[in-house]
C-alpha cells in the first residue's frame, strides 16, 4: 500500500501538470513500513536480535504528529519510512494550501463570508496561515534530515535514497514549480512545433500571467528561492555521487534544471532593476569579516556559507560545475 501511495504521491508532486493523485494521505494511516536491516537478516538469531533493537514501527499519523510538534523521534526510521513520511509532510502542505485556494472555505454554515473572498490570493505564499504552515513543513524536513546523519556516518558518507527525497521535498514547497514548468512550456512550444509542450494553452496573457507568480517568487520570496537553488544544487551533486540509476533520478535532475532554469534567468532581470535603486547595506553587513562572492550549490557547502548567500545572495554567484556562473 505504501509502495502504491508513494508512485502515486512523486508522480502528483513532480510532473508538472494538472493533477489530482489518487491516493489521499487518509488512504495510509497504517503502520509504517519495518526498518530495512530486520530484511536482511541472514537467520532466526540475527532477526531476532534486530527486533529487539528496532521497535514497532509507529503509525504515519503518529509520526507526523511527533514531528510537527518538534518532539524528538523515538526510534530510528527506515529507509523507506522515512521516504513516505517526507512525502507525507509535502502533501500535507499541499491540502492546506488547496484549503486556503478554495472559494467555498471562507463560508460559514450560516451562508455568511468571512472576510475577502480567498480568490483574491494571487500568490499563495503570500497568504500568512500558508507561511505558517509552509515554515512548520519545512523544519519537520529539516528533522527528518538530521535523523539521516547517523545513517550517513555508518555508511562511511555514502548517503541513502532517503536525501534525494528530502532535496526534492524542498523544491516542491519552496518552489511555484507549476508556474515553472508551465512557463517553460510556452516558451518550448513558441520556438518549435512539439506538440507535448501545448497543454498550457498558448496565449500573451498566460504567459504574462506567469512570469508575474514567478517574478514574485524570485523578488518577495527570495530567501526561499535561494535556498530552493541550494538544494536543487545539491540534487546533482547526490545523484552524481550516490545515484543507483532508478526511476525517479532522471525526473529529479529534469526538476532541478527547469528551477535553475528559471532562477537563472529571472535573477539578472531582479538584479538589474535593484541596481537602479540599491538597497541601503546595514553597518554589519559591510564590516563582515567573511565575505565570500560565491558558492558552488552542486557541491557540498557549509552551512554558514549557505545561510550568507540565503540572506544577502544577489551579492553572490551561484556557481556549477560545467556552467559557471548560472545567473
Amino acid at each position: 500500500a505504501y509502495c502504491a501511495w508513494h508512485l502515486d504521491s512523486w508522480y502528483f508532486l513532480t510532473s508538472g501538470k494538472n493533477l489530482s493523485a489518487n491516493f489521499s494521505l487518509n488512504d495510509v494511516q497504517t503502520q509504517l513500513p519495518v526498518h530495512e536491516a530486520l530484511w536482511s537478516a541472514t537467520s532466526l538469531g540475527e532477526w531476532m536480535k534486530l527486533k529487539a533493537t528496532h521497535k514497532q514501527p509507529m503509525s504515519l499519523t503518529t509520526l507526523l504528529r511527533s514531528i510537527y510538534q518538534q518532539q524528538p523521534l523515538t526510534q530510528e526510521l527506515g529507509d523507506f519510512a522515512q521516504i513516505v513520511a517526507v512525502h507525507a509532510v509535502c502533501r500535507r502542505t499541499m491540502e492546506i494550501g488547496y484549503n486556503i485556494l478554495d472559494p467555498l472555505s471562507g463560508l460559514d454554515a450560516g451562508q455568511h463570508h468571512r472576510g475577502e473572498s480567498v480568490r483574491d490570493i494571487y500568490w499563495l505564499p503570500s497568504d500568512p496561515e500558508y507561511q505558517k504552515w509552509r515554515n512548520k513543513a519545512l523544519d519537520c524536513l529539516d528533522t527528518l534530515h538530521w535523523g539521516t546523519h547517523g545513517v550517513i556516518a555508518r555508511l562511511q558518507g555514502l548517503e541513502p535514497p532517503a536525501v534525494l527525497h528530502l532535496h526534492m521535498s524542498r523544491l516542491v514547497l519552496l518552489v511555484p514549480y507549476q508556474d515553472v514548468y508551465d512557463l517553460m512550456c510556452e516558451v518550448v512550444s513558441s520556438h518549435g512545433d512539439d506538440a507535448s509542450f501545448a497543454h498550457v494553452g498558448s496565449s500573451r496573457s498566460r504567459r504574462e500571467d506567469l512570469v508575474a507568480k514567478i517574478w514574485l517568487w524570485i523578488s518577495k520570496d527570495h530567501y526561499k528561492s535561494r535556498l530552493a537553488i541550494v538544494h536543487a544544487g545539491a540534487m546533482f551533486w547526490y545523484i552524481r555521487h550516490h545515484g543507483t540509476g532508478n526511476i525517479l533520478e532522471p525526473t529529479s535532475l529534469f526538476v532541478a534544471s527547469v528551477i535553475l532554469w528559471a532562477y537563472g534567468s529571472f535573477v539578472p532581470l531582479l538584479q538589474a532593476s535593484t541596481d537602479e535603486h540599491p538597497p541601503v547595506t546595514s553597518r554589519a553587513d559591510t564590516e563582515e569579516e567573511f565575505d565570500p562572492t560565491m558558492i558552488q550549490i552542486d557541491r557540498p557547502c557549509d552551512d554558514e556559507l549557505i545561510q550568507i548567500f540565503i540572506r544577502r545572495g544577489n551579492s553572490m554567484q551561484p556557481h556549477m560545475l560545467g556552467v559557471g556562473n548560472i545567473c
